[in-house]
């Protein structure tokens, strides 16, 4: 069930526990599968308990994330992203080469982006597809056990993100399996943030992360307990959202709010700077590269047209990842 303030109004980002989506009790299912409706409906956000991810799993995660960016830099850089080669959107990135908000400086983090498990030999990447390609890792000497724990940590996100979309159809009327068909490669990634604590010389146009709304279908993110993650309310306020470690913060993407004919919502939000280091792991767990995102059936009707034409997965990213490269 989702959580309440203390002064009993609803919460800005309701706290959902989804392990009854794996149980067998069916009224508790269905109460789950309401309350993701609304917080998808209402807020775009949600925060979830329940998930089953082995919280030692997680730890090893962020601990070699940490190892990782504690890296010197031109170590890092030699598995620097290509943002137009074959291995785009796979590999380190470094601080200020994204720009998520126009207004806004750009953005005070570098991360590790690692793609989907998609061999070399695929089609998608033999046929040069965008976007496309095996993951970029160091030698397994200069920074030992990285690429294992980071594989099974993305392996059990990723069968969260599933559990949810399924949840998801069911919200909107459809079968819990109405995504399946389009998430035998999906396209996506899993990235490791670091944001450095906020310069003392930042302006007021400086953020770890620009306001911006994600590009995809769902986003599940894994936060310490620095804070510093806002999301913006329907009034134009910012609200945080409180870190748990034991939680993961999801949100809805672009792609989903299309497909869903604006039912479902994509929120802006951004990262503030910290006086400390702040680290976060974030999948962007979307659908095939050639799925079709049309509106969905039960989305429309004589008084709610679909509001957007039929496009591809790809196509979507590919331009909401071009626009904002510094």
């Amino acid at each position: 069930m989702a959580t309440t303030s203390p002064a009993g109004a609803p919460a800005r980002v309701p706290v959902i526990d989804i392990g009854p989506l794996r149980g067998r009790d069916l009224a508790a299912r269905a109460a789950t599968v309401a309350a993701i409706g609304a917080a998808c409906r209402d807020v775009g956000f949600l925060s979830v308990t329940g998930h089953g991810v082995d919280p030692a799993e997680r730890d090893a995660a962020f601990a070699h994330s940490r190892r990782f960016f504690a890296l010197p830099d031109a170590v890092k850089a030699s598995v620097a992203m290509d943002h137009d080669g074959p291995f785009a959107e796979r590999g380190y990135d470094g601080i200020g080469r994204q720009r998520l908000d126009d207004d806004a400086e750009p953005d005070r983090k570098e991360s590790f982006n690692i793609g989907p498990p998609i061999p070399a030999d695929h089609p998608l990447v033999l046929d040069g597809t965008p976007l496309q390609g095996p993951s970029r890792w160091l030698p397994e000497e200069e920074l030992s056990g990285f690429r294992d724990a980071e594989a099974r940590y993305q392996a059990s996100l990723t069968e969260v993100a599933r559990l949810l979309l399924g949840a998801m159809a069911e919200a909107l009327d459809l079968p819990a399996t109405w995504f399946d068909h389009c998430q035998t490669v999906p396209n996506g990634a899993l990235r490791l943030v670091h944001y450095p604590p906020r310069r003392a010389t930042a302006g007021a146009t400086e953020f770890g992360a620009g306001a911006h709304t994600d590009w995809g279908a769902i986003t599940v993110l894994a936060q310490d307990v620095t804070g510093g993650l806002q999301v913006q309310t329907a009034d134009g306020d910012w609200v945080d959202v409180v870190p748990d470690p034991d939680a993961l913060v999801v949100n809805i993407g672009d792609l989903l709010e299309r497909w869903t004919n604006g039912i479902f919502r994509s929120t802006p939000h951004r990262v503030l700077g910290a006086t400390r280091d702040r680290y976060s792991i974030v999948l962007f767990h979307d659908v095939d590269w050639y799925a079709e995102v049309a509106c969905l059936p039960t989305c429309t009707s004589a008084d709610r047209p679909p509001r957007y034409a039929p496009t591809t997965c790809g196509e979507h990213i590919l331009g909401k990842f071009r626009a904002s490269v510094v």
